[in-house]
């Protein structure tokens, strides 16, 4: 049959009066009016906004790894900026990139991170994958998955005759659309450094950009090793040390 009450009238509200304050139960057995009800259940939003009071505040990103997850293997390669090494992660085959660059000042840092919460979200299939990054002090590096090859190596490697001018033509196309994808991002991803070193080619032949981002690491390298990219393909405004975009 119907049943009324106080206990009654807050099951039907959606709310079991087992799993209410011992005061907030007592008022409701003495006919707590509705206004003082909802003053009772209200959150308090400025406590919830304060630092450390959510679960979430200095959570890990997702994207975070620990070095002694990975088991390093042979180098692959190297730029002006780290080392890329071929290496084992939870049972997958990837390219593991050593910075250079370890110590970071704590507003670097906080743009690496930023970096890496963005390169995390990217999704493009002319785009080399991000899989994750290790923040531990001398132990830096970004995990991106492995290709097969470079453009350079088959350029300088002796199959240059093999491209034919239809999978030259869409190498060319592929690699326009991922730095497009780059630059349409809203906050857009410049590269700084595109050459044929930094395309590459997975088992299909697909081309993708590596190495875009990271202008920050790039520009503390180049303080501490002299080095800033590689002066034939980098942008006249860029070795004046003029302000640069996307354009």
């Amino acid at each position: 049959g119907f049943r009324s009450g106080p206990e009654h009238a807050a099951s039907r509200a959606g709310v079991h009066p087992g799993g209410l304050p011992a005061e907030l139960k007592l008022n409701l057995a003495g006919g707590l009016q509705s206004e003082e009800v909802r003053a009772s259940l209200k959150l308090n939003l400025a406590a919830l906004s304060e630092p450390g009071a959510s679960a979430l505040a200095g959570a890990r990103p997702v994207w975070e790894f620990d070095y002694s997850e990975i088991t390093l293997g042979n180098r692959i390669g190297a730029g002006a900026f780290g080392e890329v090494y071929e290496a084992s992660w939870r049972r997958s085959r990837i390219a593991v990139k050593r910075l250079l660059c370890q110590r970071l000042t704590d507003a670097a840092r906080s743009q690496f991170m930023g970096e890496m919460e963005l390169m995390s979200n990217l999704r493009h299939p002319n785009i080399v994958r991000f899989l994750g990054a290790c923040l531990e002090p001398l132990q830096m590096s970004i995990l991106f998955e492995l290709c097969s090859t470079s453009l350079y190596e088959i350029l300088h490697g002796g199959q240059a005759h093999k491209l034919g001018m239809e999978f030259a033509m869409g190498l060319t196309r592929q690699i326009a659309l991922g730095i497009f994808y780059l630059h349409q991002c809203k906050q857009p991803v410049l590269h700084l450094d595109l050459k044929s070193a930094n395309v590459l080619l997975d088992e299909h032949g697909v081309a993708k950009v590596c190495d875009f981002g990271l202008s920050h690491i790039k520009r503390e390298t180049a303080v501490i090793t002299s080095r800033m990219g590689s002066p034939q393909w980098t942008a006249p405004e860029i070795l004046r040390g003029e302000p640069h975009d996307e354009s």
